[in-house]
């Protein structure tokens, strides 16, 4: 669902497997290897979605100022647009499921998901 509506908005080249990057950069950038962290990933596999994502033109590397043998992994402004658009699509998808569910159940939903995964909840 998500994947067809970021097309439709333009995004046809982004992947759902992207996300596992996406949702796991700081804004102010982050090196690939606390992204691969995050995401529970190989440095490998992480680094072939840095270079889909940077051919793409939605995020830009740089060396660490601090440690010169590693890469700092930003959004460009492409990027942000592209997060935002997501974030937008998938408050939709929630809003949809709240008409459904009802606002009480959804919340529910969302704190079981929240400690299934071990995340803190977002307001």
């Amino acid at each position: 669902m998500i994947a067809e509506d970021l097309a439709k908005r333009g995004y046809a080249k982004v992947r759902p497997a992207h996300s596992a990057l996406l949702a796991n950069l700081e804004f102010e950038g982050s090196s690939i290897t606390e992204v691969a962290d995050r995401a529970g990933m190989t440095k490998q596999a992480m680094g072939l979605l840095v270079a889909e994502l940077e051919n793409l033109g939605y995020i830009a590397r740089a060396a660490d100022e601090k440690d010169r043998r590693a890469h700092i992994i930003t959004l460009t402004e492409s990027g942000r647009k592209l997060l935002a658009d997501t974030l937008e699509i998938v408050d939709g998808i929630e809003d949809r499921y709240s008409n459904i569910l009802g606002e009480r159940t959804m919340a529910g939903l969302r704190t079981g998901l929240a400690a299934f995964l071990g995340v803190r909840q977002m307001q």
